[in-house]
């Protein structure tokens, strides 16, 4: 068995191939993360590599910083999982689940018992009857002073309103009257009589001196009345509970009723300027209840909101509170959440997410207490402005919670009131009124000042009402919608609407000037109370009962039923406090029990798994960095219109461009196959060792299949799943597999980073491509037919999840049997995967691949400058590597060193095989030549070291790999500043700083302290290294003149004249420097004339006379010496 532990990287952008073709899928401009691209179609088997080019930037090239409302400007803050995967609909991908035979809307128990007839809650009111034993009446306080000629007429059939009074303390003080209890009122009315049910009169004192609906809704009331009665003329309304009045202050009197009766009562009416009513009229208004299984479907969901919106409503919550929720919610054509409320989700918070691209929505959310969403009407109001980032949560007018950087737009392509969306929803579990949708974000202003008024054509922003309900009309049917953009929507499952009670009255406020007369008597009482019990019955609403069945392996939808919860069942006060239980009989019981089945969709391949960075202070730059990745084994799937889509949560963190390249030719060996084990999902470990998810699965491998590699993906996430090393085992037939899922962090490649990107982690990194683990399992395939695969963990603990890929790859006989491939050039790179070794000037380093069935044991490598396609060679650029790899064995090599890489950026390094090979186009490679720092006198290293000395230790090497100068932790103080003088050094020198606890010289989440390291040359300023840098820090650099150890000077071998020069330059070299070669840059490193010397002393070049006017180096490369003039051009 061979095992493989590698992410397979591509050094793309420098190979030298032939034809190749470029599909894009995404681009940094892109505004999606989920589309369509069209592959070449035909055999895949044509193309000998398929690569998947991966680069990444932080959004619009910025740089997030530290700043609250700033952090996700540029890359974003934290580290997100971001997959890529691509869907084939010709074939289905089935996922082993858990489910109920019968799912019942608010329910969440095994047993369920039920009955088919109507059941209600019960709400006592208790009515108070007032007896008399003795009255002393002492003053008459008149409220209204009206005439016959101003009528006040009130209890119209089908009146449920609210009046506000208030009667000022002047006025009273005017009448004679002084302090004391207020104990009965007296309405003197004509016509006919009226009955008025739920009669209420609560009174408070008060500073104000106008009505206002402020007024109403706040202070401390003292109910003094309420009974059902009949009015007829003069009437005796008799308190069961005497106001205090303090003899100063002003009286507000708040009068609640529902009237029956066909005519009105009326009172002479007092038409006064300095007296005002506050009516809330709730005549004719009703609110609907829609749970827990009932909702409103729109279809065509609302179009025309996309950057900005108010989402507003009253809502009463059940007394269950809380329990998951979902009160609306909006998706786009993938049925990806665009915007939803949770009032609340089971742990008693709110939820308000808006806006979403790829599945990744904005969300704001807070605990809230459960007065303030349960047992009373209250009103909400979702915001959200695209271009500012800025969402919010409004109750009752007043501002609940914000949130910033939440700038996805806003695609409703379908609409749901009263549910989540789908076909299994989360229903709301309580009432609704006067739902509306803007778009338009509201203020907070705007809001309060508009929540208790009623939305027509006169409101100054009616063009912006998308879509509003006030649930009067039949509902039966659906809802229309009465804005002007017809937005209608379509009911479904059991609903009822409701009338107001006008105790609980909200909305709909006028105030007028016309008083009605009657009077407050003042005097000494002696009563009686006599109180009577009244339940009134509110119906309540079935639950919906699904009956699923299997058929096959499938769990269908058999039979839907409403039935209604039988059982203990509350009993409430008017204030919605619990005063009792009933048991309402059941007339059966439905036992829920789990059926295993397999949920169907398109299958879908896990292309890559990567996890973003920590972005604060990241800078990736205005291009970003590349990862480039060999897909070949997934060409029998890059065929034709494909989707692609990212998703995992970190698809929208930065900007992210994918291009895929066909290059055409032979491939190592035919892929026959790529299968998807299990659909990749994220599992916690019970699951996994109960089977329940990755359960063993029997494969059919290809009669045209010579060998089988299987390979695993797997990320852990959780508290214990991200930071604990586990053992995970695949297995083919039996025979387990096992490797451990953990991975270094602190030599990541990107780095600095702003978060704990230092610690190890379960196979993935922040900024970094998860691991992948390939296993060779030919050997083990008992025949070509069915297979049995299988996964599992030893053990796990806590929060342990993984999200798990596992893919099977069959591919045919070796194509070659003498081909080796150059994989990489590791340094000199300007690739991100090797950013830890770059800039160099220290030795080359590539890695080498037998492709061929022959071992690979002699190679000849010639190595040097880039010149038009071809390498500029020396005497001693030539090596000869000797070794035996075997069929896809690899081998990293180091080449001799090669002084040319201390030359100024822009340069090109190639290396190229000599010798037989079946394909010669992976035998070369170019990568760019980075610039090290160079310092010209003597190198001073100056090292504070943090309170954790024993971590920290430096080594300096030269350009052979000899140590001249190691500083080593046994023998440093902690917090201490150590200063070493390099003298006389010249050539090339690495600076190797190590730190064995993975957390550099400084970082933020240890309590190391800081610590630095410096470099400068004698006289010149410092140059200060990362202290952030993790586990291991290489610094290359040269100093000196660069010359061969014979300490010649370059004017003592080479002469350039004219110099300045403006047309053609002479240059005479000394004899020694016979073999070699001639390179021309200007003062930015670019390459402007390269030629071989090949035995000659004297050349004219001819070419400089079309240089622009400036300073150019010349220099001449030998085997062992680099030396350099300048020269200007004029």
């Amino acid at each position: 068995m061979k095992s493989l532990f590698f992410v397979l990287f591509c050094s793309i952008t420098s190979v030298i191939f032939g034809q190749s073709t470029t599909v894009n899928a995404l681009n940094y401009n892109s505004t999606t993360r989920d589309t369509l691209i069209e592959f070449p179609i035909g055999d895949h088997n044509q193309y000998k590599k398929i690569i998947m080019h991966y680069s990444m930037r932080c959004k619009d090239g910025l740089v997030s910083p530290g700043i609250a409302g700033q952090t996700n400007i540029g890359c974003g803050e934290w580290d997100y999982s971001c997959n890529t995967n691509i869907v084939d609909s010709t074939q289905v991908d089935s996922l082993k689940r858990v489910g109920p035979d019968h799912v019942i809307s608010g329910f969440e128990g095994t047993l369920y018992e039920f009955t088919t007839q109507p059941i209600y809650t019960t709400v006592r009111q208790t009515i108070r009857d007032v007896e008399y034993n003795t009255s002393n009446l002492i003053s008459i306080i008149d409220v209204g002073e009206g005439t016959q000629g101003d009528l006040y007429d009130i209890g119209l059939d089908g009146d449920v309103k609210t009046h506000l009074f208030l009667v000022n303390s002047a006025d009273i003080q005017s009448q004679g009257v002084t302090a004391g209890e207020i104990g009965r009122m007296r309405w003197d009315v004509f016509g006919n009589s009226s009955q008025f049910d739920n009669l209420r009169i609560s009174m408070r004192s008060t500073s104000a001196d106008a009505v206002s609906a402020t007024e109403l809704f706040s202070g401390d009331w003292t109910e003094v009345y309420q009974n059902n009665i009949e009015i007829k003329g003069g009437v005796f309304l008799n308190f069961y509970q005497n106001f205090i009045w303090d003899g100063s202050s002003n009286i507000l009197i708040q009068m609640n009723y529902e009237s029956s009766s066909d005519s009105p009562v009326r009172f002479y009416g007092d038409l006064d300027s300095d007296k005002e009513v506050l009516t809330v009229n709730g005549s004719n208004d009703k609110y609907v209840t829609c749970g827990p299984s009932g909702n409103f479907i729109s279809e065509e969901g609302i179009p025309d909101v996309s950057d900005e919106i108010t989402v507003s409503f009253w809502s009463f919550g059940d007394h269950k509170l809380p329990v998951n929720t979902t009160i609306f919610e909006g998706v786009d054509d993938a049925n990806r959440r665009q915007a939803n409320v949770h009032l609340p989700w089971s742990n008693g918070q709110v939820y308000w997410d808006c806006g979403g691209n790829g599945g990744n929505y904005d969300r704001i959310n807070m605990v809230v207490n459960p007065d303030d969403f349960k047992n009373k009407w209250t009103h909400w109001a979702f915001t959200k402005n695209v271009s500012t980032g800025i969402m919010n949560i409004y109750l009752n007018g007043e501002l609940l919670v914000t949130g910033s950087e939440k700038s996805n737009p806003i695609d409703i392509k379908r609409f749901s009131l009263g549910s989540s969306s789908g076909s299994s929803p989360t229903y709301w579990q309580g009432s609704l009124d006067d739902f509306q949708v803007w778009n338009k974000e509201f203020s907070q202003e705007e809001i309060k000042s508009s929540m208790r008024s009623r939305v027509d054509a006169s409101h100054s922003d009616y063009s912006n009402l998308m879509m509003y309900f006030d649930f009067d009309g039949d509902v039966s049917n659906g809802l229309v919608d009465k804005s002007s953009y017809n937005n209608n929507m379509t009911a479904n499952g059991q609903l009822i609407q409701r009338d107001w009670r006008s105790h609980q009255l909200v909305k709909n406020i006028s105030i007028g000037n016309k008083v009605p007369n009657f009077f407050l008597l003042k005097g000494n009482y002696q009563y009686d109370v006599v109180e009577t019990q009244v339940d009134n019955l509110i119906e309540n609403l079935p639950s919906r009962v699904d009956r699923y069945v299997l058929e096959g392996t499938d769990r269908v939808l058999d039979e839907t039923f409403y039935y209604y919860t039988a059982g203990e069942q509350p009993i409430f006060d008017e204030d919605y406090n619990q005063i009792g239980t009933e048991v309402i009989a059941g007339e059966d019981f439905i036992f829920i029990q789990d059926m295993n089945y397999f949920s169907k969709s398109p299958l879908v391949y896990e292309l890559m798994s990567f996890v973003t960075p920590y972005g604060i202070n990241l800078d990736l730059g205005i291009e970003g960095k590349t990862w480039s990745f060999d897909v070949t084994e997934f060409g029998p799937i890059l065929k034709g219109n494909k989707r692609i889509f990212m998703n995992r949560g970190g698809q929208w963190q930065e900007d992210m461009d994918i291009r895929f390249e066909f290059v055409e030719g032979t491939p190592v060996r035919d892929v026959v196959n790529i299968t998807q084990l299990w659909p990749v999902t994220s599992s916690g470990y019970q699951d996994i060792l109960n089977n329940n998810r990755f359960e063993p699965r029997e494969v059919n491998i290809n009669n045209d299949t010579k060998s089988t590699e299987m390979k695993g993906v797997i990320t852990g996430h959780g508290q214990e799943g991200e930071f604990i090393p586990r053992t995970h085992t695949m297995s083919m037939n039996g025979v387990p597999l096992s490797y451990q899922v953990w991975t270094e962090c602190s030599d990541n490649p990107v780095y600095p980073q702003g978060g704990t990107w230092v610690y190890d982690r379960a196979g993935w990194c922040p900024g970094a491509p998860s691991d992948v683990q390939r296993f060779d399992v030919t050997d083990f395939i008992s025949s070509m037919g069915s297979n049995t695969v299988d996964y599992s963990i030893n053990t796990a603990a806590g929060d342990s999840r993984y999200i798990v890929n596992m893919q099977l790859v069959e591919y045919g006989d070796p194509n070659y049997s003498n081909d080796v491939e150059l994989l990489e050039i590791r340094n000199p790179s300007s690739e991100i995967i090797h950013e830890r070794y770059n800039p160099a000037c220290q030795a080359p380093v590539i890695k080498i691949r037998n492709n061929g069935t022959q071992p690979l044991t002699q190679l000849e490598i010639n190595y040097g400058f880039d010149n038009d396609g071809e390498v500029l060679l020396t005497d001693g650029q030539t090596y000869l590597w000797n070794g035996n790899l075997g069929f896809l064995e690899e081998e990293e090599i180091e080449l001799p060193f090669f002084p040319g890489l201390t030359l100024p950026e822009g340069a090109k390094f190639r290396v190229k095989f000599n010798g037989d090979d079946e394909d010669t186009d992976n035998n070369t490679l170019v990568s760019d030549i980075r610039a090290v720092d160079h310092y010209d006198n003597d190198v001073i290293i100056q090292f504070k070291t943090n309170f954790v000395s024993s971590e920290t230790s430096y080594t300096v090497y030269d350009q052979n790999g000899t140590v001249v100068l190691q500083k080593l932790s046994s023998n440093v103080a902690g917090n201490t500043v150590y200063t070493d003088t390099l003298r006389n050094l010249n050539g090339c020198y690495q600076l190797v700083i190590n730190d064995t606890g993975g957390d550099g010289l400084s970082w933020w989440a240890n309590n190391d302290g800081d610590g630095y390291i410096a470099v400068r040359a004698d006289g010149a300023g410092w140059t200060t290294l990362p202290a952030d840098f993790g586990s291991v820090y290489r610094y290359d650099f040269t100093t000196g003149i660069i010359v061969s150890t014979d300490d010649v000077t370059a004017d003592e071998v080479m002469t350039i004249f004219p110099n300045p020069v403006s047309a053609g330059l002479y240059i005479e070299l000394d004899n020694r420097l016979s073999n070699g070669s001639i390179l021309i840059t200007n003062e930015m490193g670019q390459q402007l004339h390269t030629e071989n010397i090949k035995g000659r002393t004297d050349f004219y070049i001819e070419e400089i006379n079309r240089f622009t006017s400036g300073v150019y180096h010349l220099t001449v490369i030998t085997e062992s010496s680099t030396f350099t003039q300048r020269f200007v051009k004029i």
